[in-house]
């Protein structure tokens, strides 16, 4: 047995099969077990594994264990890429470790300007190519492009333009050359423009029934009413002006007078007259007669504005005949002879002169003012009848 001062000695367990033969530990066998002895701890050996902590993953191999951490700058097994602190979720490889590609749902700046993942289609903002939808870029995005021919997009009428929509009436933008006018969708409402201008009507003409002035001159000899009215729809038609065959002379004979040729309201939206740029001088035929055409019948069918202009008529205030002789009438708007005569009215007075205007009106002098000569030429009114 020991002596009291003797020192303990530690060894470690056998590693035999467990029997009693061999080596045997000189501890007494009333050594409590675990990693003490007599309370003191037992130190641990240095080859025991430290805990770990972090995104890193330990891995066993021949030379030990390695750490596999996104973001170490190191490419490990499953890393795309692994820049270090460049990773980002918009860098050019990603916070997982991955090369930013369109469809990832995360944006690669100065690449991609839009990621929508699966979601990602040609026809809606961001494409599949992750680049947000533009106008001109040659793909409808269907939520607000009417149209994209891409560099093709121009102002043809009829095609796509600058702003991905059909140049087309109802768009709301004058088509020059094309169009008198677009209020989009009021046309057609008969609400009227600005500044006495006619609104639109459905296609893209202006709202109202046309009186206009003659650029033309005729003698008493027009080949009866019947020329005069033919020679007022090839004026139309040269125009461009719709429907030219509703178009008549405002004359009148012994066969009639606009009273009984020129329709009231002949499609029942109350059309007010207009000159051809769309100025309404009257809002409906009764009100024409009765109070005239405003400051005149000023622009002939090709727009050009003319003043104190002679215009056979035959015409009286209340919109018959002014006289029913043959005689009177160039018989009846077939004869140049200067021996002849037939009335005729004054198209408008000086623009400024208020008097003269205000005299014209009274006296209705746009339909009657004198009697001329057929011998002379002189224009016509021509107006849309029907």
């Amino acid at each position: 047995m020991p002596s009291p001062c003797s020192p303990v000695v530690l060894r470690s367990p056998a590693t035999g099969s467990g029997d009693d033969s061999g080596t045997t530990s000189s501890a007494s066998d009333d050594a409590p077990p675990g990693n003490d002895v007599d309370g003191q701890e037992l130190p641990t050996s240095s080859n025991d594994p430290e805990p770990t902590t972090g995104s890193s993953t330990s891995t066993s191999g021949t030379t030990g264990e390695v750490d596999q951490t996104c973001g170490d700058g190191i490419l490990d097994p499953g890393e795309g890429c692994d820049d270090g602190v460049d990773n980002a979720i918009y860098a050019a490889c990603t916070d997982a470790c991955q090369p930013n590609i369109c469809g990832d749902h995360k944006v690669h700046i100065g690449i991609e300007t839009c990621d929508e993942g699966s979601e990602n289609v040609d026809t809606g903002y961001c494409r599949s190519d992750c680049q947000l939808a533009t106008c001109g870029d040659g793909f409808l995005f269907a939520a607000l492009e009417a149209c994209d021919a891409g560099q093709a997009n121009g102002p043809e009428y009829g095609q796509c333009d600058d702003k991905c929509t059909i140049n087309r009436c109802g768009d709301g933008e004058l088509d020059a050359g094309h169009e008198q006018c677009d209020d989009g969708a009021l046309n057609g409402s008969g609400d009227p423009g600005e500044f006495g201008q006619a609104g639109c009507d459905v296609d893209c003409g202006y709202f109202g029934r046309r009186i206009f002035l003659s650029s033309q001159e005729f003698t008493g000899d027009m080949g009866t009413r019947a020329g005069a009215d033919l020679a007022c729809e090839i004026m139309a038609t040269q125009a461009g002006f719709k429907d030219t065959y509703k178009y008549r002379a405002l004359l009148a004979d012994t066969k009639g007078s606009p009273n009984s040729y020129v329709v009231p309201d002949p499609d029942g939206l109350g059309r007010p007259f207009i000159l051809p740029g769309g100025l309404i001088v009257a809002a409906s035929y009764p009100e024409l007669i009765k109070l005239g055409p405003g400051e005149g019948v000023t622009t002939t069918e090709l727009g050009e504005m003319l003043f104190k202009k002679m215009v056979w008529t035959n015409i009286n205030p209340a919109g018959d005949a002014y006289l029913e002789d043959p005689a009177s009438t160039c018989a009846e708007w077939s004869s140049a002879d200067k021996l002849k005569s037939a009335r005729a009215g004054i198209n408008a007075v000086a623009p400024g002169d208020a008097a003269a205007l205000a005299e014209w009106k009274a006296n209705k002098h746009w339909l009657s003012a004198v009697s001329l000569s057929c011998s002379a030429p002189y224009r016509i009114y021509c107006i849309e009848a029907g």
